[in-house]
């Protein structure tokens, strides 16, 4: 009995189903949207309603808005005389769709759900799942391909189709642009490359041995799609994003160049390391034999070939006219006093700032939802207050406009003042905060509560609303030369007394021989150096903790260092407390003639240009150097010795 219940349960779903898609052909097929010509309607109707269908909708209310959202995008991307449905449905016209959208003022949260709903039909047409978990691209970047999965694919392509294999080569190992053709592979010097369209040449990272079969070919605008079929056909989703993930993946492992190479070739910034810096696997320096010598003696490639010699951690110091070498310039440290004229400032520039003309239109336009006889009174004082609010985008205007009508709203019902400067103060605020919000959510609480906050800042200029502080970022500081690296060794060594030449020789051996932090000098142990035939390798302890070694040039500086130590000693005996335990000991030392300024983190920054020069992963040198964000890198690859071959420019490599 129970399975014959069952049996007929899921037969009237079946029947259901079947009769709800039913209605939803018939109901799909009388549908006739004014956005679209005769000539539109008539030659891509049919197509619109078989891809809403296959998209799944819930309901026919929802299908008959998915058509409506695919019309208007029609009519603004097809031309009139109307066509193939999948010849304009396209990842390269829904950007450009995009762009115009925002280009006109339209609002973006609307973009995002018409912009979902195009997405969704474009990936079921191309065999993808109907729904995918989606993330904030914002705050989350998605994880790239694993290293099986981008195996998988690349046999796949080559067993299926030529397209899908140069859409492989193209989108994942060179990240060209989706929609993007024209381009055409060819090898030179042994690597594979891919000149485009506009005579610029770009390599293609990884699996290189398997792609040589493209050369001389050209790719075409369906090798995208067709690279997405055969990962979909494989139940790997693939997105632009993703794409834009595995190629950062592959290019920050790929040893043939140097990582401050890699970094300045492809233009990564801080964000694109940092987005792509956690998803890779980490790397056990203390257990490879190959990046322990690596990190001992360097390895450069000089025009293709590798040598050990000994290289420029940063460009050599400048001569003035008459001669003399000029000292590298070192950015000076900020007062508190300084930085907050420096914020003072920089919030009368914002205020005073000239509002873009399409935002302030939108200004003198703008109405809330409940334009009600509250909104007539307030109206002057948010319109006021808005304009003085040095708004660049339309999207942001709106938010401070939502936040500051909910909040003048409410102290007109409380029959408070809705003026500046007397509504508008830190104090009301925060009263509004507590007590008129109670219809919101905790994390719009918290948006209202900053929004007013920040447009109080910018609009009271009373002591009621403080300006907010707002401080720059201090940039790393520049490296040593190889030059002066050799004449502060040399006075490190040539110190008199025993006590100071020994600290000063174990700071300047760390620092630019392995890159170890001020504060991680206080927490070293004799046991946590290990001397051994592959080098001196050095355990730092702490939240940082890892393994290093040192370089060669710095091993000798760091042995007069730990001389007459015992395990239990810390290898700097200094009694006080600071962020920078090395200035007593540079202060006693006897530095002369043209010794530089010795300063702990440009002997850091030293050994971390010199490390951006070697071909090591991303991975590793994130570990290495102890560093939870890649900003470091980013900043450090503009002071990098400049690159004086020119020829890949025009021929992709050198003959």
């Amino acid at each position: 009995m129970t399975n014959s219940t069952h049996t007929n349960s899921d037969q009237r779903l079946t029947e259901a189903a079947t009769l709800e898609r039913e209605d939803l052909v018939v109901r799909l097929a009388r549908f006739r949207s004014k956005s679209l010509t005769p000539e539109q309607y008539q030659s891509m109707h049919e197509e619109m309603s078989a891809a809403v269908i296959a998209a799944a909708p819930t309901t026919t209310e929802t299908a008959v808005a998915w058509m409506t959202v695919l019309s208007s995008f029609l009519r603004d991307s097809a031309p009139s005389s109307g066509g193939t449905l999948w010849d304009h449905l396209t990842d390269v016209k829904l950007a450009s769709w995009q762009g115009a959208w925002l280009r006109d003022g339209q609002p973006a949260h609307t973009l995002r759900t018409r912009r979902a709903i195009l997405e969704r039909i474009i990936r079921v047409h191309r065999g993808g799942p109907v729904m995918v978990a989606k993330v904030d691209a914002r705050k989350v970047r998605p994880a790239p391909l694993a290293n099986d999965d981008l195996t998988s694919i690349l046999e796949a392509c080559v067993a299926e189709s030529t397209s899908a294999l140069r859409g492989f080569a193209a989108y994942i190992c060179a990240n060209v642009k989706v929609g993007s053709h024209g381009h055409r592979f060819t090898v030179v010097a042994g690597e594979l490359w891919l000149t485009r369209s506009n005579g610029e040449c770009c390599v293609v990272v990884g699996f290189d041995d398997t792609l040589f079969n493209l050369a001389g070919q050209v790719l075409l605008p369906d090798d995208w799609d067709a690279l997405c079929r055969t990962a979909f056909n494989l139940r790997t989703y693939l997105n632009t994003t993703i794409a834009i993930q595995t190629f950062r993946m592959l290019a920050l492992n790929d040893t043939r160049r140097s990582l401050g190479e890699i970094i300045t070739l492809f233009g990564f910034n801080e964000d694109a390391l940092s987005a792509i810096a956690e998803y890779l696997p980490p790397i056990v320096l203390s257990g490879d034999a190959h990046y322990r010598a690596l990190f001992r003696d360097g390895v450069t490639l000089v025009d293709g070939v590798e040598c050990t010699a000994s290289l420029s951690a940063t460009p050599s110091p400048r001569r003035s006219l008459k001669g003399r070498r000029e000292e590298t310039p070192v950015p000076r440290r900020i007062s508190r006093a300084e930085t907050r004229r420096l914020a003072q400032k920089i919030a009368a520039e914002k205020s005073a700032s000239v509002m873009p003309s399409e935002v302030s239109i939108y200004l003198d336009s703008y109405l809330p939802d409940e334009a009600d006889a509250t909104w007539s009174v307030i109206e002057v004082d948010v319109r006021a207050m808005l304009h003085q609010g040095g708004f660049r985008s339309i999207e942001t205007a709106r938010k401070y406009a939502v936040a500051l009508t909910t909040f003048l709203r409410w102290r007109s019902g409380q029959h408070l003042a809705t003026g500046c400067p007397a509504a508008l103060t830190y104090a009301n605020i925060d009263g509004f905060f507590a007590l008129g919000t109670s219809h919101l959510g905790q994390r719009s609480k918290a948006d209202y509560r900053s929004r007013l906050r920040t447009l109080a800042s910018r609009v009271n200029a009373s002591a009621d609303a403080p300006p907010i502080p707002t401080t720059g970022y201090n940039a790393v500081r520049q490296g040593y030369s190889t030059a002066e690296e050799a004449i502060i060794r040399r006075a490190a060594l040539n110190q008199r007394r025993p006590i100071v030449r020994r600290r000063l020789c174990l700071a300047v051996g760390l620092g630019a021989g392995g890159g170890v932090a001020p504060y991680e000098l206080r927490l070293i142990h004799r046991r946590d150096i290990c001397v051994c035939s592959d080098g001196i390798l050095i355990s730092i302890p702490g939240n940082n903790a890892r393994t290093i070694v040192i370089r060669r040039d710095y091993e000798e500086l760091v042995l007069v260092g730990i001389e007459g130590l015992s395990d239990d000693d810390l290898v700097l005996d200094v009694g006080f407390r600071g962020p920078n335990p090395v200035a007593a000991i540079i202060a006693a030392a006897e530095l002369y003639g043209n010794v530089p300024k010795i300063d702990q983190r440009r002997l850091r920054t030293t050994w971390i240009s010199w490390l951006l020069l070697q071909p090591i992963p991303l991975q590793l040198a994130l570990q290495a150097a102890g560093l939870s964000s890649a900003r470091t890198f980013s900043d450090m690859a503009k002071h990098l010795p400049a690159c004086t071959d020119v020829r890949p420019l025009r021929d992709g490599g050198v003959a």
